[in-house]
């Protein structure tokens, strides 16, 4: 008996080079991109579980309770590390292999160049391209979509130890990763059922393999949905508006080429019924055509039932379980890439490389993002450059739970701030009570309301005699506005930047709030109108050259205001002229033009004193004028008058000496 031929190296390298051009394109598009908030999340989660609790235990979590989210990409960061690229890594060997996997499946049903064709149509689908390179268990379910079709059939065909090894593993793995392959599994399982040649008495292991491999996928989707507990509350919903979201997600593009084709493979599959009821079939040439039945169509009827189950199951779950939304889709997006090659093998070999073409033009020039990000990385280095840990607090306000997550873990854990658990204080219920090891839950009671009145209560002594506040703003909600309305009867906020991030539908807001002076009372005044309460020096009076002072005040006005003033701080040398000097508009985020009365507003101003500046004492001085609304105009300087009202003849006030040595 002869050995049978290996295939050649090029049809071996092909597939490998074309796979590798995909993978390499698409963690292009994913380059210096920061973590998405479900990616934070799961990150997050799986850094500080382990850190409790050890790996063994938390990876022994996905027999008892649905985290950890995915367990082979925590084994992977425990032992690599947790950075983006890192860990996307992962997600894009996981790729590779589910590339492979298809392209076997592919070439096994229609043969090697109509497995090129859906390798790349696969490779450059969006919805796929997206979510299989992305720090989630979506590249794991998409291994087993792909994987556990191709390793069923192949066990079919030819039912060893080797072929039930592979079945056994992308069913299991991708299975206790991602609950939606218990939809593959039966649309599968059907399809053999309804098309392979079963011998009840020959095949008893083979059948017991596959119901053993059945029961504990089974067991791992109750661990999901039994109870309602897989429930999600940004699901789509089973209507008419809820597909046309899900189809703006799964078409291809170019749109029109891709309805083409499938619209196209439809009617392939249409065609070989009607020639199977007529009778004029020819019989399958390929290796399955002795184990299946109706030889000549099986495989089109096995296409169109597994793309309807998986399209048309979670669907209906959906109906009593909230639990859709549009990336768990992957699970069709091998049979939806299959049935439009049905239509391109139809077409001349010119015209298929042409629409492979079209195909490759979006993907190649435009990135789509399927979900919004935040702005994490701006975020971190606005804080990294204004912010001072040792002396400064901070805090997160919003209101879902996945904000809170993913702002928490780049404050903790890719900051230079040096930031820990409790340098936070977390709004919202952040606190957990339950172990270490417990699914992330909110108390039921209060989702709605978000008030939480613990906060209330730890506010007071997290805050204590700090002189700044660093708040990152998320989603507003009800009781979050309370608590910010607590927190300005005694901070002012002084700065406030949005980061858009990526389409994200909220930007993210990093707010400054610097503490009121307790007590105060007008130490003097500007005009009539604007009041001087308080003003403190930062640094020392004693300074050296190239020193900076920085020098805090704060203001009032009796009356509401229209008119833009600055304040001038100046040091001033012994013949009274100014040494340096720094000249802006006070109140931060609130300019003078709007003041109102009763209210506090912070101006925090810096000054450089010159290199070549000769030791001696140097007074400080404060003054205030209107600022010139026309370039070239005069500033209209401000009498200084005392906290009575009284004027003075004096236009620059003196806070203290500065005394430089060398």
């Amino acid at each position: 008996m002869s050995a049978q031929p290996h295939p050649s190296i090029a049809r071996i390298l092909l597939p490998a080079l074309t796979i590798l051009l995909l993978i390499t394109i698409q963690a292009h598009h994913f380059h210096n991109r920061a973590y998405r908030q479900d990616e934070a999340w799961d990150v997050h989660y799986a850094l500080q579980n382990i850190r409790e609790v050890g790996l063994p235990a938390h990876v022994a979590q996905v027999l008892y309770q649905l985290p950890p989210p995915n367990f082979l990409q925590d084994i992977w960061l425990h032992l690599f590390g947790h950075s983006e690229r890192i860990v996307r890594f992962f997600s894009t060997l996981t790729t590779m292999l589910t590339l492979a996997m298809f392209y076997r499946l592919a070439a096994d049903l229609y043969g090697r160049r109509v497995g090129w064709l859906a390798l790349m149509l696969l490779g450059t689908y969006s919805l796929f391209a997206f979510y299989t390179h992305e720090a989630r268990p979506y590249a794991a379910l998409a291994l087993g979509a792909a994987g556990l079709p191709w390793a069923l059939l192949r066990f079919v065909r030819q039912p060893d130890r080797r072929s039930g090894c592979l079945l056994s593993l992308v069913a299991l793995l991708p299975a206790f990763v991602h609950p939606y392959l218990s939809y593959v599994y039966i649309a599968q399982l059907l399809g053999i059922v309804l098309f392979a040649r079963i011998d009840l008495r020959r095949q008893r292991r083979e059948i017991a393999l596959v119901l053993a491999l059945g029961l504990v996928i089974a067991y791992r989707a109750f661990l999901n949905f039994g109870g309602h507990s897989g429930s999600i509350s940004h699901n789509i919903s089973t209507d008419w508006p809820g597909l046309q979201a899900l189809y703006d997600h799964l078409h291809f593009r170019p749109e029109a080429l891709g309805l083409f084709l499938l619209a196209g493979g439809l009617l392939v599959v249409i065609g070989q019924c009607l020639a199977q009821l007529g009778g004029r079939t020819q019989s399958d040439q390929l290796p399955w055509g002795e184990n299946m039945r109706s030889a000549a169509w099986w495989r089109e009827g096995w296409l169109l039932l597994s793309l309807l189950l998986t399209l048309a199951l979670p669907l209906l779950v959906n109906l009593a379980i909230p639990s859709v939304t549009p990336r768990h889709f992957l699970i069709a997006a091998p049979f939806i890439v299959l049935l439009a090659c049905l239509s391109l093998r139809q077409l001349p070999g010119t015209l298929q490389l042409l629409a492979v073409l079209f195909f490759c033009i979006p993907f190649v020039t435009q990135f789509r993002s399927h979900s919004s990000n935040g702005g994490y990385w701006e975020i971190i280095a606005h804080l990294e450059q204004h912010a001072d840990p040792a002396h400064d607090r901070f805090a997160v306000m919003a209101g879902q739970l996945w904000e809170n997550i993913a702002i928490n873990y780049y404050l903790q854990e890719r900051s230079r701030l040096g930031l820990g658990r409790d340098d936070i204080f977390h709004f919202s219920g952040q606190r957990q009570a339950a172990i270490a090891s417990a699914p992330i839950r909110f108390n039921e009671s209060l989702l709605e309301s978000r008030q939480y009145p613990d906060d209330v209560t730890r506010l007071p002594s997290y805050l204590a005699d700090s002189s700044r506040l660093w708040l990152v703003l998320g989603n507003s909600y009800p009781a979050g506005e309370a608590m910010l309305k607590a927190i300005e009867d005694e901070f002012s906020l002084y700065s406030a930047l949005k980061f858009r991030g990526e389409t994200y539908y909220r930007g993210l807001e990093v707010r400054e709030y610097r503490h009121q002076p307790r007590g105060t009372s007008p130490l003097l005044r500007f005009g009539e109108e604007i009041v001087l309460q308080a003003w403190r020096l930062n640094t020392d009076h004693i300074v050296q050259p190239c020193a900076a002072i920085s020098v805090d005040t704060w203001w009032s006005a009796t009356q509401p205001q229209d008119k833009l003033y600055s304040s001038t701080l100046v040091v001033a040398g012994a013949n009274g002229q100014g040494v340096v000097n720094s000249d802006a508009v006070p109140g931060g985020l609130y300019p003078t033009s709007i003041w109102q009365p009763e209210q506090l507003y912070f101006d925090e101003r810096e000054l450089r004193l010159p290199c070549d500046m000769p030791a001696g004492d140097y007074p400080l001085l404060l003054g205030m004028y209107e600022t010139p609304g026309e370039a070239g105009a005069s500033p209209q300087n401000l009498l200084v008058h005392t906290a009575a009202g009284a004027p003075t003849d004096r236009l620059l006030e003196y806070l203290t000496t500065l005394v430089v040595q060398p």
